[in-house]
């Protein structure tokens, strides 16, 4: 069962998923010129939904084994979303596609805005217990 503290976490993190999407829209909307490569959009879940497991995942260890190994348990988290993250832009190094600088350079601008929330979410998790 989901408690309200991992909701309301939950809810936060949404949100400002929604606001990451909405300003790389706006950005993608009105200069279109220098940010297409088409399906970029669909990074977006893959990372919201990468994130949100990797947030449950420390959590669960955390509550688990306490400060013991959360440092392990993070790396271990990191070195699953890098191999994800290879798997999802494979497709897009096995084909010679013509925005691939564009494609993969937006991809990891948002990648680090997603790990940049997720290490403030740890960091106030190690803070608040």
């Amino acid at each position: 069962m989901i408690s309200k503290r991992q909701f309301k976490i939950f809810m936060n993190f949404s949100f400002i998923a929604i606001l990451v999407f909405a300003i790389h829209y706006l950005l993608f909307y009105f200069f279109r010129r220098y940010f297409y490569a088409p399906n970029i959009f669909w990074v977006h879940p893959f990372l919201f939904l990468l994130s949100i497991l990797f947030i449950f995942t420390v959590n669960i260890i955390f509550k688990k084994t306490k400060r013991k190994n959360i440092a392990n348990a993070y790396m271990l988290t990191i070195l699953g979303k890098i191999i994800f993250t290879l798997l999802f832009l494979l497709p897009l190094f096995i084909n010679n596609n013509v925005f691939k600088k564009e494609y993969v350079s937006q991809f990891f601008v948002i990648y680090f805005v997603y790990m940049t929330i997720e290490l403030v979410y740890l960091s106030k998790l190690l803070k608040s217990s």
